[in-house]
């Protein structure tokens, strides 16, 4: 370390210059504190990424609330959060077992799986807002917005969507036991029904 007015060589621990007299550390600690300044004016000046991502207020998301319009709206909330996976997952496995059992069993097992989505939904949206801000850092500041709101925030397109596929299910299933009972009713088939 040299001393700034007379240029001679001192000690790293030397708060005066031994020469002249001269303060060297007060310097220093502007010279520091001046980039402590800097870094916390571009940590202001950095969005919040998770607040872009969320689209509302991050209480709403706390790991251990538990989320009322998981349960209300079920696999349509879960697709409304670009949850694409969970939520058709969620519809396929009501399809399934709509088909194979009767309507009060398929009740129970939507009710279930509701009440397990509203203890875990958030704890899930989590995970996966984590697992998508992990690859922003690669970006810079304004595709790093983009890519927040792309994939995070909420839809309409995939409740229309799934709207008109479980319409469509709903009508197979109906059709589907429809169909059972008929054969049911006349073991036979309808030639020898008429007979």
């Amino acid at each position: 370390m040299f001393c700034t007015n007379c240029g001679k060589k001192l000690n790293e621990n030397e708060h005066f210059c031994k020469y002249c007299g001269k303060m060297i550390v007060l310097k220093e600690k502007n010279v520091v504190y001046s980039n402590n300044i800097h870094k916390d004016e571009k940590e202001k000046a950095k969005p919040d990424l998770e607040q872009i991502y969320l689209n509302t207020n991050k209480e709403n998301f706390c790991k251990d609330k538990i989320n009322i319009c998981a349960f209300l709206f079920g696999p349509y909330y879960l697709l409304y959060r670009k949850m694409y996976l969970y939520g058709i997952i969620w519809l396929l496995l009501n399809f399934f077992v709509g088909i194979f059992t009767s309507n009060w069993i398929s009740f129970l097992f939507y009710i279930v799986l509701a009440f397990y989505f509203a203890l875990e939904f958030n704890f899930l949206y989590q995970k996966k807002m984590e697992d998508d801000l992990k690859q922003v850092n690669k970006l810079d500041k304004n595709n790093q917005v983009d890519f927040c709101k792309r994939k995070g925030g909420t839809t309409i397109l995939s409740i229309i969507i799934a709207l008109i596929i479980s319409f469509f299910l709903h009508s197979l299933i109906e059709t589907y036991k429809s169909y059972e009972i008929i054969n049911n009713d006349n073991p036979y088939g309808y030639e020898e029904y008429y007979r």
